[in-house]
């Protein structure tokens, strides 16, 4: 990519970036504000200023949507990206994006599109589409045909609406009778949440059918050592299993395009597992992203539950003891007073 391309692309950035803080960190004292001086609880008062930033959000998506000026564009280039974070063992998220070429009214602009999997693979170099962007800032765009619907996360707020009338029976229930055991239920429930996200689950899915096998090539081999149950402490804490986080890229059958797939598997038990080289696979033809590196051991995933489940039980075991201890330390005390 030409250099001076890629400088503009990092100003826009910034651009964009800096005027989303300030305009968000503005918008959320504000609310913060005018909820205090309505005298508003300080929970509600919070919950306002934090769904501040999201509201903004959807508010400049709707803008594209009725604002917007659709223009046919091209696609000159397209990038699957995966990207690793160090906070949870084996993190990682992937990304669909088509860059686009298109003429508005003050000359040829340029522009990135953040596609959903299926648009992604439905497009090649040089197919044309139409695109909707923003007037004063060609370079916000997105494919004409999606809205700030698709944008709209349904399964999330469906969840969160459960959990929330769950507790909401939950504390109608309890709050005049057991306030401790309403206040231990929210803390489990948090627990398990975060368990649930941060670990894998204990079992291997299988693979949809049809299952197809072939080869792939090998572009990066991560090692995971780290213990889920260290959470997101620092330093090297030993998983009670280590295993390798594997990218790999391959053809699937019936395509003319690449896709960037990733297998999770016992280290060790794939020898010479190294970038380039090439392994044999079995994939699902209806999600070839979905991928299993043939031979591959998986018992890291139910050896990290087998640990949670002994600090768990070393935990429960403390907290009995204390509760013995201190049991028995007060009918002591007693008895010293009493004379006895």
């Amino acid at each position: 990519m030409d250099q001076d391309l890629v400088l503009q692309r990092l100003w826009q950035g910034a651009i964009i970036l800096g005027g989303a803080v300030a305009i968000g960190g503005a918008a959320t004292w504000l609310t913060g504000w005018l909820c205090r001086r309505l005298k508003l609880p300080n929970g509600l008062t919070l919950l306002a200023q934090v769904l501040t930033p999201v509201a903004l959000f959807y508010a400049g998506s709707l803008y594209l949507d009725t604002a917007g000026v659709v223009a046919r564009a091209e696609v000159t280039r397209k990038s699957e990206n995966i990207s690793y974070a160090p906070r949870i063992p084996g993190e990682w998220t992937r990304s669909f994006w088509a860059t686009v070429r298109f003429s508005a009214g003050d000359g040829p602009h340029e522009a990135s599109l953040w596609l959903g999997e299926a648009a992604f693979d439905a497009l090649h170099t040089g197919d044309r589409l139409d695109i909707r962007y923003v007037r004063e800032v060609p370079f916000i765009a997105r494919p004409a045909d999606d809205s700030t619907r698709s944008l709209i996360p349904w399964r999330v707020l469906t969840g969160a609406a459960m959990v929330l009338a769950v507790s909401v029976v939950v504390w109608l229930a309890l709050r005049k009778r057991h306030p401790g055991l309403l206040a231990l239920l929210a803390f489990a429930a948090v627990c398990v949440a975060v368990v649930v996200w941060v670990f894998p689950t204990p079992w291997e899915t299988p693979l949809a059918e049809p299952v197809r096998a072939t080869e792939a090539e090998v572009r990066q081999v991560r090692d995971v050592t780290r213990s889920f149950v260290s959470g997101r402490s620092t330093g090297p804490i030993e998983a009670p299993q280590p295993w390798q986080l594997v990218e790999m890229q391959f053809v699937p059958e019936g395509r003319d395009q690449p896709v960037t797939a990733l297998d999770s598997v016992d280290l060790g038990s794939v020898p010479g597992l190294e970038a380039g080289r090439r392994v044999p696979i079995q994939y699902s033809a209806a999600a070839p992203r979905d991928v299993r590196l043939v031979g591959g051991q998986r018992t890291y995933r139910w050896r990290e539950w087998v640990e949670l489940g002994e600090y768990l039980a070393i935990l429960a075991g403390v907290v009995a003891a204390l509760i013995v201890g201190g049991k028995l330390l007060s009918a002591w005390w007693r008895g010293i007073l009493s004379g006895r």
